[in-house]
């Protein structure tokens, strides 16, 4: 069933009457309600999950993560940081809690600590398309254009990035920057074609 489907709804809320404790119903339900920007009742529920006992840790930390996602959308970053804090203690690889706390040290302009955490996210999982393009970025803000251009080229690779307006309207910042306006064009493109109505793109290409 779609996660979309509201039959699959129905059926997580009867499980979860028949088995109050089943953790991956909690997860599940998180993950609709996410999905559906009832960021709210995902809340919610994810809090609950966390706190049920005997959780699988895969499923806690995926649980875990869902709330440190909404909470960073949120700005609520002091929340983010201890979420992190306590998926990586008793997961220390989780490439998602490495991503969420680079984010967040990344928005709070400790820009030496998010390069590290993106660049182990991308040594974990080296097809990692959100750590390519934030990486990127870091090393244009930077000034460091050659890295950061090499980042890009790494990450245009990728499917994940393919399908990210914003992968595509940072890299044609980037080539901006570098005076490569015809190749910045075609990026931008990319970018608009993904989603036509891009506002950072398309204030690019008006340039």
């Amino acid at each position: 069933m779609s996660i979309d489907d509201p039959e699959r709804e129905k059926i997580l809320w009867k499980s979860l009457d028949i088995n109050p404790i089943f953790d991956k119903s909690y997860l599940n339900l998180a993950e609709t309600y996410r999905h559906r920007k009832n960021f709210e009742k995902a809340v919610e529920i994810a809090t609950k999950g966390v706190t049920l006992p005997h959780v699988m840790l895969q499923l806690w930390t995926q649980m875990m993560n869902i709330l440190g996602d909404i909470w960073f959308q949120q700005g609520q970053h002091d929340l983010v940081d201890n979420v992190c804090k306590h998926v990586l203690q008793r997961d220390p690889v989780n490439v998602q809690a490495l991503m969420n706390r680079a984010n967040v040290r990344w928005s709070r302009n400790d820009v030496s600590a998010a390069e590290r955490d993106y660049l182990e996210v991308l040594r974990l999982d080296p097809t990692h398309s959100g750590a390519h393009n934030n990486l990127g970025v870091v090393y244009q803000q930077q000034n460091r254009f050659q890295e950061s251009l090499d980042m890009y080229r790494k990450g245009e690779k990728l499917p994940g990035s393919t399908s990210d307006p914003a992968f595509w309207n940072s890299y044609g910042a980037l080539l901006c920057k570098l005076q490569r306006f015809e190749d910045a064009i075609s990026v931008y493109q990319k970018a608009l074609a993904i989603d036509p109505v891009h506002k950072e793109a398309a204030y690019g290409l008006s340039w």
